[in-house]
């Protein structure tokens, strides 16, 4: 899965950095949530390590295959992304949550899945996942 991504992403002959605008992105409803703009600005920016602590905010990655998948973007987009877009945004009240962003390298979309909840009125990234094959991602929401 990521491993197909970390193989188009590195085939890429020109990577440009992102750009100097504020794209956050932010989904269209007025309802965000703290930690998944904390971990869609990170991403963006190619800010991977910080990524990293957002939605591991309790220890190291979940797995060594995670930690792989991050360095191999740290890598190929050390200056972050062109563009982002929520296309899939879930809020179930009182306090679960998910969203499917595209980050734009210049070539196949990035998909992240985050998933996340509400624990003592704080906002947390309870699960997350990548892939250039959004159909793996949109397979994710529950």
């Amino acid at each position: 899965m990521i491993r197909h991504l970390l193989a188009i992403t590195l085939s890429l002959s020109v990577v440009a950095p992102a750009e100097a605008f504020e794209a956050r992105c932010t989904p269209s409803s007025k309802q965000t949530v703290e930690a998944f703009e904390r971990a869609k600005d990170a991403f963006f920016r190619g800010e991977f390590d910080r990524f990293d602590r957002i939605v591991n905010p309790f220890s190291g990655p979940r797995n060594q295959a995670a930690a792989d998948d991050l360095r191999g973007l740290s890598n190929s987009f050390p200056n972050g992304f062109r563009e982002c877009a929520v296309v899939v945004q879930r809020r179930e009240l009182p306090g679960f949550f998910q969203e499917v962003v595209l980050f734009d390298t210049g070539g196949a979309p990035v998909g992240l899945y985050l998933q996340g909840a509400v624990l003592r009125g704080k906002s947390f990234v309870t699960d997350f996942a990548l892939s250039a094959n959004l159909g793996e991602i949109i397979a994710r929401l529950e």
